[in-house]
């Protein structure tokens, strides 16, 4: 178990980052509707990654490795 920040800002984030993963909360503030291909907005480009893409994505690095999507 994770050991708890003294920084409560810090720990209000990480409260805020579980919260939206749990819910499936998007950044851009929409959630994932039922019966529909999940998706992730990425306000930056405009730009969405959804259903296979979307999880190839997530397991391969995300953001960090992949970069923003610059196309649908």
């Amino acid at each position: 178990m994770p050991t708890k920040s003294r920084n409560p800002l810090a720990n209000m984030i990480a409260a805020a980052a579980l919260l939206a993963l749990v819910t499936g909360l998007l950044p851009s503030g929409q959630i994932l509707a039922q019966g529909q291909p999940p998706c992730q907005k990425f306000p930056e480009t405009g730009k969405a990654a959804c259903s296979k893409f979307l999880e190839y994505w997530k397991s391969h690095g995300g953001l960090q490795q992949q970069g923003f999507p610059i196309s649908e």
